[in-house]
């Protein structure tokens, strides 16, 4: 799709860059519900309905507030049914130019024979899409009702260290964000420690349950990654890292190891059990 910058307000069709945030009750901003220069085609329905609509004559530089209800059977359950006040501003107004779909397309994207190869390897992509959003579902009902039946005092050193891990993992979503953690949380009205608070009595208990259940099935059956599939995912992440820049000096190679060794171990366990 060639895009072309235009001088007008947007309309249905176009892709429009916008930067918006969502709050509840009008002053709460949701987790996830903020974006800067995101890329939106009017009329494809990738957003909640209504949110695209209200784009359709904005220009670039314009703000606009506006507010939106999430459909009852919205996937994020905590989110449905919920009135969302959204600010959102335009930064530009682009005409999509869609080419033809023929064979000339196909071999211009990649290795393609033709139209029909392409559509064949989107098809396999779709499948698999669907293989891997089933498998995570299984995987995550197996580790929830472990996580239900098992009972165990869990020691207060292990709650502490995992509330810590989840408030650096707030942190580095918040900065994706555009935003600090102090601010993130100073537009919730809540401390760290009030936070923190929140999450020991379920959350916290719940991810350190499902650790253990997974290291002791790990050990018990003998559950390991291979050497060379841990080399093979170190590779790839260091890989990634080099994209970002300069990462001489910055990455502690023995803790990426331990990292990818242990994501490699749960993802190997929760393999085993959802296929008992």
């Amino acid at each position: 799709v060639k895009l072309i910058t235009v001088n007008r307000s947007a309309q249905k069709g176009d892709q429009v860059e916008v930067d918006f945030e969502a709050l509840k009750e009008g002053r709460i901003p949701l987790e996830g519900g903020t974006a800067k220069k995101q890329p939106i085609v009017i009329g494809q329905g990738k957003f909640i309905p209504g949110f695209e609509d209200n784009l359709i004559g904005m220009r670039a530089g314009e703000e606009k507030e506006f507010k939106l209800k999430f459909p009852e059977d919205y996937h994020v359950k905590h989110l449905a049914g919920q009135e969302v006040l959204f600010k959102a501003k335009v930064n530009l107004v682009q005409e999509r130019e869609v080419p033809e779909i023929n064979d000339e397309f196909a071999a211009g994207i990649g290795k393609f024979k033709n139209l029909s190869d392409l559509k064949n390897n989107l098809r396999e992509g779709i499948t698999q899409e669907k293989r891997e959003e089933e498998k995570r579902k299984q995987r995550t009902e197996v580790l929830e009702k472990l996580i239900k039946q098992t009972e165990a005092e869990i020691p207060t050193v292990l709650i502490e260290a995992e509330l810590e891990k989840m408030m650096t993992e707030l942190e580095q979503d918040v900065a994706r964000m555009g935003l600090s953690l102090d601010q993130y949380l100073g537009q919730l009205k809540v401390t760290k420690e009030k936070l923190q608070e929140q999450w020991r009595g379920k959350e916290a208990i719940s991810r350190v349950k499902a650790a253990l259940i997974l290291r002791e099935i790990s050990r018990r059956e003998k559950i390991v990654p291979s050497s060379k599939e841990i080399e093979e995912k170190m590779n790839q992440a260091l890989q990634y890292y080099k994209t970002l820049g300069d990462i001489e000096g910055k990455i502690d190679i023995q803790r990426l190891h331990d990292s990818i060794k242990a994501d490699l171990t749960n993802e190997k366990v929760l393999d085993y059990l959802t296929a008992l």
